[in-house]
Formats: C-alpha cells, sequence, structure tokens
C-alpha cells in the first residue's frame, strides 16, 4: 500500500495514520498561491504498489500537467492493473451536481463522472451524523481552504448535511 497522494491538513492524527505508508513522490508545481501537489502516475506506475491511496478524486490538477484533473491520474492507475482507494465527496457525482445544486445553491465545479464509480468493486461511505459534523464545523475541526469558506457556510447547515447523506446512502 502506497499513500500516493494524501492530505493531512496539519492534523495531527491524520499525520500520524500516514506515517504507517510507505508514500509516493508527487509533483510540486509552482503557482500563484504557492505550490500545487500533483500525483506523479509515473513514479506509481514505476512503484506498481498492489493499492494506491489517494485523497480528493475530483480536485482539478495544476495547469500543465499530465491531466486535467486527479480522477484521470487514476484512471491511468487503475488502467496500469493497481487499485484505488480514492476519497470521493457526494457532491462531486456528476449525475448529482444538479441536484446537490438545488440542495446547497453551491455550483460544484469539481466534477467525477459517474463511470468511475460504475467501475468500483466496492464503495464506502464514511460518514458522521449531521450534528456531530455541524458541530466539528463549528469548532474549526474541519479544514476549509479560505477561498471556499463563504461557501462552505452555505453547505455546513442542518437540512443540507441530512440531504447530501441520504443523496449519498441512496447512490451507493
Amino acid at each position: 500500500v502506497v499513500a500516493v497522494l494524501v492530505e493531512t491538513h496539519g492534523q495531527q492524527q491524520s499525520e500520524e495514520l500516514l506515517l504507517t505508508f510507505e508514500k509516493a513522490p508527487v509533483r510540486n508545481i509552482p503557482g500563484p498561491e504557492g505550490d500545487w501537489k500533483a500525483i506523479d502516475v509515473d513514479a506509481v506506475l514505476a512503484r506498481r504498489p498492489a493499492l494506491a491511496l489517494v485523497d480528493d478524486l475530483a480536485l482539478l490538477n495544476p495547469p500543465g500537467g499530465r491531466n486535467a484533473r486527479r480522477f484521470q491520474d487514476v484512471e491511468e492507475i487503475l488502467e496500469n492493473g493497481i487499485d484505488v482507494y480514492a476519497t470521493l465527496s457526494i457532491q462531486n457525482i456528476s449525475s448529482l451536481v444538479d441536484v446537490v445544486s438545488q440542495i446547497t445553491g453551491i455550483d460544484v465545479t469539481d466534477i467525477v463522472p459517474d463511470g468511475l464509480l460504475d467501475q468500483a468493486a466496492e464503495i464506502q461511505i464514511v460518514d458522521l451524523p449531521p450534528s456531530e459534523l455541524l458541530q466539528l464545523y463549528r469548532d474549526d475541526k474541519i479544514f476549509i481552504a479560505e477561498r471556499t469558506r463563504q461557501t462552505s457556510q452555505k453547505l455546513y447547515r442542518m437540512g443540507n448535511l441530512t440531504a447530501l447523506r441520504e443523496l449519498a446512502l441512496r447512490r451507493v
């Protein structure tokens, strides 16, 4: 098992768990707001782990990279016979984007095609009750990029979280 690209956002417990895995090299690409981390697909393919761990499947890759989106890097890894465990939010699934927008009022731009999920041998929901998630949000224990802080206030509402949770359960 190799951690290909996992973001801990400085959370100690996550960093300690990550220490138990070999880490694949990442590509650091300079950007106006600091370095972007991208999957080094060639390094992963050369290492040929049985399983690759990838965080935030829907994210955009840095400009000028191998693929426009992280999920495209993962597709390439899968095509080469390497299994992948990846994280993804329900709001990023292509067929659900309009529903999510109706629920939350947020226009989602980071999208993963349904076909990628349809190929999955297993999907596991990692979930908390909406009340606990809201408390973590209020306690500032959920990483939210500064550029998305205002949008997150729309998302982190009891009704929205409950509806998104139900949507995730139905999709799986």
